[in-house]
């Protein structure tokens, strides 16, 4: 369960993932 739904889970998603942008190559989402 995500405040905001899926929209905000994704957005969220992508924006935590910023954070490890050089450490990550692969970001998957299974919605």
């Amino acid at each position: 369960w995500c405040e905001g739904g899926e929209v905000a889970f994704i957005t969220q998603m992508i924006a935590e993932s910023q954070q490890f942008g050089r450490q990550v190559k692969w970001f998957t989402s299974l919605v």
